[in-house]
């Protein structure tokens, strides 16, 4: 799977975070952040929100193979 494949699969809404999110009890990007990691996705995650911030690097803390 190359980053186009990953591009397709989420316009068309076929990644379905929120399952795996509830049972991780982490937040759909965190899921979204931690499966392009680990497939070594490039990615560029913006926010100016602190609070966001360190809760985007908190995906690195997932114990699953999403």
């Amino acid at each position: 799977m190359n980053a186009f494949d990953v591009f397709r699969l989420a316009i068309s809404g076929t990644i379905k975070t929120y399952p795996v999110a509830e049972k991780y009890n982490k937040t759909p990007a965190q899921v979204a952040l931690h499966w392009n990691l680990r497939h070594e996705v490039v990615m560029i995650p913006k926010s100016i929100n602190s609070n966001r911030i360190v809760e985007n690097a908190h995906c690195l803390k997932i114990n699953c193979r999403v």
